[in-house]
């Protein structure tokens, strides 16, 4: 019974604690007044853009053959077109750093699953539910050792000298689950192992495997996940429905109002169950392709030419994501697309710039891919002298990539006309933004600055997309 006690007192300490730490990192009184921790919504707009923090995995964000997929993904592009603003999204490995960034104005809104806590509740508004769901135990089905009424199987006769390994991230409400857990179950047999990271796929991996023998997801999760872990048991229940919601500052009552209008308008339309079909159904082609990637241990890549990606990609010294994101605007992986001008292949190269190569219409996805970077190389080491910015650096190769290498000088040149430094990137947006105004560029250029930005915008976008979600690890 005093066990029993102390694991009551233990779990109440947490509660407390977690709301005391929450309670000191709130600005209050005098700096409170001085200084806003949010961005109102006001801000937002005028800012022209909203930052995201989200959880990478198979339902939320990932990516799928260059595609950038996800359940919460999908709702923030649909929210943030509704306000008028350009969504950035952050990912951060812990439920931990996702709220100490909120509370750090870092991000201004999290979009995940989040079940309203008191002590939470005090520093976060949760927003109108976009879904409901229990959460699950889950098991391998062979072994099973905890029972509908949360009691260990004691007639296993493999829990002689088992210890029973309940895998949970911290800081999540499904930390609490498993507290309550541990007090219920009541018995020695049964251990808690904690994660500061959450990868809900690390944790399917490591169940199926065999590292833990037990952990804790919403219902809605694991029905997404079932097709990929057919050994696993996910039958019994540890609490009643729970709302699922996202969350914002609590005092950014701007934000708030406008996420919560938006949301309960959106939980009603036919959009809203099309995304609730196409990523938590057993039987939607989207779960299924995830399930034969998988299989063929090609997800968690960004296509399959990630080998030659990363190889010619390291030697010519290019983030390999950044190839990818190129290659993915060009020809959407196809090594036989052929497009405008007789441009061809992964890499889409006009037939001057390939016949310095040597590459042709039936050469292989290899040698188109490692003359690709040779040319992104090349356009790099003209440049790299005046743009020392990386970003400001890669920026330049996408525009020369695009509209070549002769038209960014022209730019550049016109920037000197202008009065402008053209070693700035700022400058040369300007320039290009503006190249089409005849009032403006007195010559008859005929640079479509316009459409190359566009181009640079959709690669820049899918290169952080693709930063966000996958390693740079060659």
């Amino acid at each position: 019974m005093f066990r029993n006690e102390k694991k009551y007192i233990l779990f109440a300490l947490l509660l407390i604690a977690a709301g005391v730490v929450l309670f000191w990192l709130k600005p209050w009184a005098k700096e409170e007044k001085q200084i806003k921790w949010y961005s109102d919504l006001e801000t937002l707009q005028k800012n022209g853009s909203i930052r995201v923090g989200i959880l990478q995995n198979t339902t939320d964000y990932y990516v799928d053959n260059g595609h950038i997929k996800g359940f919460q993904f999908e709702m923030v592009e649909l929210m943030a077109k509704h306000l008028g603003l350009m969504p950035r999204y952050v990912v951060y490995n812990s439920y931990w750093d996702n709220f100490y960034a909120l509370l750090n104005n870092e991000v201004d809104v999290l979009a995940m699953n989040l079940n309203p806590t008191w002590e939470k509740q005090q520093f976060f508004h949760y927003t109108f539910p976009h879904s409901f769901s229990k959460h699950l135990l889950v098991q391998r089905k062979k072994d099973k050792y905890i029972n509908d009424k949360l009691e260990i199987n004691l007639d296993k006769d493999s829990l002689t000298d088992k210890t029973i390994v309940l895998g949970v991230p911290v800081f999540s409400a499904f930390y609490q689950d498993a507290l309550k857990l541990l007090y219920q179950v009541d018995n020695d047999k049964l251990k808690l192992q904690s994660y500061n990271s959450f990868d809900v796929n690390s944790l399917f991996t490591m169940l199926d495997t065999g590292e833990i023998d037990l952990f804790i997801v919403d219902a809605q999760t694991m029905k997404s996940n079932a097709l990929l872990y057919p050994s696993l048991d996910y039958s019994v229940a540890v609490t009643e429905v729970l709302p699922q919601s996202w969350a914002v500052h609590k005092e950014n009552n701007s934000l708030c109002n406008a996420v919560d209008e938006w949301m309960k308008s959106f939980v009603r339309t036919a959009t809203y169950k099309q995304l609730l079909t196409k990523y938590f159904s057993k039987q939607s082609q989207n779960r299924k392709r995830i399930e034969k990637q998988q299989r063929m241990k090609l997800f968690g890549s960004i296509s399959v030419y990630d080998k030659f990606i990363k190889k010619y990609a390291e030697k010519r010294k290019l983030d390999w994501r950044f190839v990818a994101a190129i290659i993915f605007q060009e020809s959407k992986f196809d090594h036989k697309a052929e497009g405008w001008g007789g441009s061809y292949g992964l890499m889409q190269m006009m037939p001057i710039t390939a016949q310095h190569y040597g590459t042709q219409l039936d050469t292989s996805a290899e040698k188109q891919i490692a003359d690709g970077c040779m040319h992104i190389q090349q356009i790099v080491e003209k440049y790299k002298e005046n743009y020392t910015k990386e970003d400001d650096l890669l920026k330049i190769v996408l525009i020369a990539y695009n509209i070549g290498i002769g038209n960014v000088n022209a730019v550049r040149n016109l920037a000197i006309e202008k009065g402008l430094d053209p070693d700035s990137w700022n400058n040369i947006e300007y320039i290009l933004r503006n190249a089409s105004n005849k009032s403006f560029i007195k010559d008859k250029s005929n640079i479509k600055g316009k459409v190359a930005l566009k181009y640079v915008y959709a690669v820049w976008t899918r290169y952080i997309h693709y930063k966000n979600i996958v390693s740079d690890e060659s």
